[in-house]
């Protein structure tokens, strides 16, 4: 898992790519701490480049736009987008792009 990090004018736009598992949620959880701390204003989060999701990185996720009220998920990968309607958290979510039906 690696996560690219860009800082724009309003905020930053984060770039995780690669498997967001249980395997990798220790390490996330603490660069998209960092990334929410060092943001000045919204943080949008670009979700195309997930490979797997499972729930660990759905708790990643959720715990992310909970402590930010400026995030901002969009374009989910056929895999994230899977599992996070799977599992009815695209509303929860905010997540753009993606069917808020099961």
């Amino acid at each position: 898992m690696t996560l690219t990090c860009t800082h724009l004018d309003d905020g930053c736009e984060l770039v995780p790519e690669g498997a967001m598992t249980i395997m990798e949620a220790a390490e996330l959880r603490d660069q998209l701490a960092l990334a929410l701390v060092t943001a000045h204003g919204r943080v949008r989060v670009d979700l195309s480049r997930i490979t797997e999701l499972d729930s660990c990185g759905l708790q990643l996720l959720l715990a992310l736009v909970r402590e930010g009220t400026q995030v901002q998920l969009h374009s989910p990968s056929a895999a994230a987008r899977d599992r996070i309607v799977r599992f009815g958290l695209a509303a929860t979510l905010r997540l753009e792009g993606a069917s808020h039906g099961a």
